[in-house]
C-alpha cells in the first residue's frame, strides 16, 4: 500500500498498568482501502443477471456494503495495530 498518509497513535494512561491507545487513520487510507475492497467484491462475488465481475458497483454497495465495511475496518484496525508495535 503506497499511501503518503500516515496512521497516527496517541498513548494515554488508563490506569497503574493500562494503557488506552487512540488511532487516527487519513480519510484517504480509508477511501483507499474501500475502493480495493469494493473491486476485490465485484470481481468475485455472484450477482444474478450479471457475467462474473461486470456486477455495477452500486449494486454490490447496496446488496454487501455493510460486509464490505467490516472487512475494511478489520483490515484497518490491524495494519494500525501491527504499525503500533
Amino acid at each position: 500500500m503506497a499511501t503518503s498518509a500516515t496512521i497516527q497513535f496517541q498513548v494515554e494512561e488508563a490506569g497503574p498498568c493500562r494503557r488506552r491507545v487512540k488511532v487516527t487513520i487519513p480519510e484517504e487510507r480509508v477511501a483507499e482501502e474501500f475502493e480495493k475492497s469494493y473491486r476485490q467484491w465485484i470481481k468475485t462475488v455472484p450477482v444474478h443477471g450479471f457475467r462474473p465481475g461486470h456486477a455495477p458497483r452500486g449494486l454490490v454497495e447496496k446488496r454487501f456494503g455493510k460486509q464490505i465495511s467490516v472487512e475494511v475496518r478489520q483490515t484497518l484496525i490491524e495494519a494500525a495495530v501491527q504499525e503500533a508495535v
